[in-house]
């Protein structure tokens, strides 16, 4: 027996320095009584400069929080989870830190073991931004579009109205004509302001169709969503996007700037669709136009949502807005394009984004 625990002390010393993670442990007063080799090699202080010290000399603006959750560990006597900021060599970084209570020298002390998840909070903070900022263009973008049919509606009213008042002018008494006449100006006048509304949406909305090469846009598109791509989904998942592009395609008609952003959305609602990760894969089919197919391995689009999903704020996600597809389905009818989608007898889905090919 004695044996047998010699060799499980031998074992626990062997892999306590090689844990991918910083481990230190800590008196009840905050002084460092150990921290493992990642401590040291992460954040250049030498063992002999931690041991006896506390996280006001290393981490002076961060002190009081780390302070705030040892002193909650003490207190309940029980382990806490959290995600810590922290600071290293000048840059901002995040860690998972899971706090224990330990006994040190028949004291309550604590030990804690801290994973860097840099790179998958900074992931989540730039899905927030991109989200954010989708959101944000696709409400201008559904607002100019209300603006635009209420403006087209009122101009339509404002036109029927004075062609009633100039028929009720030369009906009226002569004493009239002068008021009717004024109402007509006024309402005139009104009719250019509401066109004025009218031809700011249109402009804001009608860019010069340019040639494009689609084979770099999408790869521009991937680049820009990428930070969001890498890190594990919610359920641990990893996703990739994978191109089977010919070498060359012709060029095509479009807007770059928006159609670069359809394409950016669909490979996030692609990522969206698969919580255990999976495959976005891009074809191209070249004919008498060149079709781009995103397709996914999730779930798929229930069968009674196949013909509304590209109506302006339908959605079945919790936090969409139901803007994203209706976006896409504006911008490629703009450029003479089309967009389609349909589920795969394989599974998941895929959307077809359908170009014409550029005159030369």
């Amino acid at each position: 027996m004695a044996d047998s625990s010699l060799r499980i002390n031998d074992l626990l010393l062997a892999f306590i320095p090689t844990l991918p993670a910083r481990i230190w442990v800590k008196n009840s007063e905050g002084a460092y009584l150990y921290v493992n080799e990642r401590m040291i090699d992460d954040f250049g202080i030498p063992r002999e400069q931690w041991l006896g010290s506390t996280d006001e000399r290393f981490f002076p603006q961060l002190a009081r929080a780390y302070r705030r959750n040892d002193q909650a560990v003490l207190a309940s006597a029980k382990p806490l989870q959290t995600t810590d900021l922290v600071i290293r060599r000048g840059q901002t970084e995040y860690a998972f830190v899971l706090r224990f209570p330990l006994e040190v020298d028949r004291e309550l002390g604590l030990g804690a073991l801290a994973i860097d998840l840099t790179n998958e909070i900074s992931g989540l903070v730039e899905l927030q931004r991109v989200q954010e900022q989708r959101y944000q263009n696709e409400r201008l973008r559904a607002l100019g579009e209300l603006a635009s049919g209420l403006a087209h509606d009122l101009s339509n009213n404002l036109n029927a109205a004075r062609l009633r008042l100039d028929i009720v002018r030369h009906k009226a008494d002569p004493t009239l004509t002068q008021d009717i006449d004024a109402v007509i100006r006024s309402m005139g006048a009104a009719a250019e302001r509401v066109k004025g509304v009218q031809n700011f949406v249109r402009d804001g909305r009608e860019g010069e169709l340019k040639v494009i090469d689609l084979t770099s846009l999408i790869r521009e598109a991937i680049d820009m969503v990428d930070v969001v791509m890498k890190p594990p989904t919610l359920l641990g998942g990893r996703t990739r996007v994978e191109c089977a592009l010919p070498e060359s395609m012709p060029g095509v008609s479009g807007l770059s700037t928006e159609v670069k952003h359809v394409f950016a959305n669909l490979f996030l609602n692609a990522r969206d669709a698969m919580p255990e990760g999976g495959t976005v894969t891009v074809a191209a089919r070249i004919g008498d136009t060149v079709d781009i197919i995103i397709s996914d391995e999730g779930p798929g689009i229930a069968k009674e949502n196949l013909t509304k999903i590209f109506n302006p704020f339908f959605t079945t996600k919790q936090t969409g807005s139901g803007l994203g597809l209706s976006m896409a389905k504006d911008v490629m009818t703009r450029i003479g394009g089309d967009i389609i989608v349909c589920n795969r007898e394989e599974g998941g889905a895929a959307f077809t984004l359908r170009f014409p090919i550029a005159q030369s």
